[in-house]
Order: C-alpha cells, then structure tokens, then sequence
C-alpha cells in the first residue's frame, strides 16, 4: 500500500503594514500613510487597507474608511477640530484583513475664521492671513 501525502499551503491574511504616518491637513482632516506588510508576511496581493480611528483611547466610538485598491494613503475627514485621534492601519489580501498595524496618534488642528500661511525665511517668518 502506498501513501501520498499532500501538503496544502494555509491560507493567511496579510502582516501588519509598516511605518503608519499621519500628517494633519486641517481641522477637520488628517493624512494616514503607511508601507505595505513586509515581504515575508505579505501572504499575496494586498487589495485593499482599512484604516481604522478613533478619539479615545478604549476604542469605544471606532470608525474605519476602507481604501478602493492597494493604494498606500487615504485623507480620513469629518473629525473634530482639535482633537487627539488613534489610527491604526490593516491591509487586506484574498483570504481577509490581516492585524492592525502600530498604532499612531495625532491631533486635529484649531478650527479659526482665520487661515494662516507661514514661509520661513532663515531666523525670520513671514505669514499672511486670509478671512
């Protein structure tokens, strides 16, 4: 009799991504970047992140925003001016969303009638206002 072992290879969602980065854009709005999961925990083609925040620290109000492709930015908007948010960032291959990446934390800017524009100019700065 003889026997045949056949070996499958698992199924696995994707590693975390790397070197989430969060630029604020206004008071209402911040910028989350991130690399894709390094190679050895990639698990095949990413299609797709999630990133998820939130503006406590016991993640009781979560809320995510879902990338349409494997593109490694999204402009997450609607928050609260001047106000700490958590983000945390999954990637998604065909098998489902992998674990959260590191989480990053950064705070919304002052909401003001006034938009201020600041050029430095050696020990110098120059800003001018626009009502």
């Amino acid at each position: 009799m003889c026997c045949f072992l056949i070996a499958q290879s698992l199924a696995v969602p994707p590693g975390p991504p790397r070197d989430v980065l969060t630029l604020v854009h206004n008071s209402t709005s911040i910028l989350v970047l991130w690399l894709q999961p390094d190679e050895a925990v990639i698990n095949g083609e990413i299609v797709s992140y999630k990133v998820k925040y939130n503006n406590s620290v016991n993640q009781q109000s979560l809320s995510y925003a879902t990338t349409l492709d494997n593109s490694t930015l999204l402009l997450i908007t609607g928050l609260k001016p001047y106000t700490v948010y958590y983000f945390t960032v999954q990637a998604k291959n065909s098998v489902g969303f992998g674990s959260d990446s590191e989480p990053v934390l950064n705070r919304t800017s002052e909401d003001s009638k006034y938009k201020y524009k600041y050029l430095l100019i050696g020990k110098q700065s120059c800003y001018s206002e626009d009502p």
